[in-house]
């Protein structure tokens, strides 16, 4: 475990958990023009978030670690920790 990888990990995953926030914003903006506003954003939220995690998967070059390896463990929580303040942000 190299320190390089545990920097490439926070930095990428905060920029996806950044990257995560925009979607959801841009897919209740467009929600918000239709009718059953709640059933078709939540459709497409829980859609978007599945395909989001899968093209995360597929591009993250720290793929090959276990789950409970420290960088992947590291990763996680900075991608938590992005997307649980921007949620606070929003709702306060």
């Amino acid at each position: 475990m190299k320190y390089k990888d545990i920097l490439l990990s926070i930095v990428l995953n905060i920029f996806w958990g950044y990257v995560w926030i925009f979607l959801i914003y841009h897919i209740l903006g467009l929600t918000e023009l239709k009718g059953n506003t709640l059933i078709i954003g939540v459709t497409l939220i829980i859609v978007g978030t599945i395909l989001f995690g899968e093209i995360i998967r597929r591009i993250n070059p720290l793929f090959e670690y276990k789950i409970n390896h420290p960088v992947k463990i590291v990763g996680f929580l900075s991608f938590g920790i992005v997307v649980t303040c921007n949620l606070y942000l929003i709702t306060f």
